[in-house]
């Protein structure tokens, strides 16, 4: 048997749901009263559009898929981080989309950003 206490006071509970960014800590105790620590900062997990159009980035059983409703300049460029920071993916998109990223070549979590021709952010988004 395990004990989870969690910073906010919650314990033996394994989840927490309907979490705001912030600093989150917890420690788990098992029978034998080894115990383990840990500590996770939690960003705003939401797009952020930082030009006129809609973006979204969906992630499903197949992959992934970025997609884009109204106009744009070709030429844009879609790189997805890790959470470590690393280059996992680096594609240039032209077209009007939608684009296809197959998994296995991304992350599970991580970190997108699109931009444009000239280098201008597009959008940045966690996943």
């Amino acid at each position: 048997p395990y004990g989870i206490l969690w910073n906010d006071g919650t314990s033996n509970d394994p989840t927490l749901s309907n979490l705001t960014a912030g600093l989150y800590s917890w420690v788990v105790e098992d029978g034998n009263g080894c115990l383990l620590l840990g500590l996770q900062s939690l960003v705003n997990l939401s797009s952020e559009t930082l030009n006129q159009g809609q973006w979204s980035f969906a992630v499903h059983a197949e992959g992934a898929t970025l997609m884009f409703n109204g106009s744009m300049s070709p030429n844009l460029l879609c790189e997805i981080f890790g959470l470590d920071g690393r280059l996992q993916v680096s594609k240039k998109l032209n077209g009007s989309g939608p684009w296809e990223f197959e998994q296995g070549r991304w992350p599970e979590h991580g970190f997108v950003r699109l931009t444009g021709p000239s280098g201008e952010v597009l959008m940045r988004r966690l996943y």
